[in-house]
């Protein structure tokens, strides 16, 4: 009886281990493939850019650090960030 219970806890350990080396590749796996989406090419990241490119051109023009810095919010310079950063670790 005491010798089941010991087997029967061993077991459950091990299933736990497994579970969650599992549950760890598969959280890799799904930030891994995100990056990947977020840093390639796309209409829309283009389409971001370029709006992000005028409206930081009529801010440098009018001389308003405003604009300039509304610009930057609105640029998806981040997927790419991303993408470098997880591509070199």
């Amino acid at each position: 009886d005491v010798g089941m219970k010991a087997r029967l806890a061993e077991k459950i350990v091990e299933a736990r281990k497994e579970w969650l080396a599992t549950a760890s590749r598969v959280r890799v796996e799904q930030v891994a493939e995100e990056v990947s989406v977020a840093a390639s090419l796309s209409w829309d990241y283009t389409l971001f850019v370029i709006c992000a490119a005028i409206i930081a051109s009529a801010g440098l023009v009018a001389n308003s650090s405003v604009t300039t810095l509304a610009s930057m919010l609105i640029s998806p310079i981040m997927g790419p960030v991303m993408g470098f950063t997880f591509g070199t670790m």
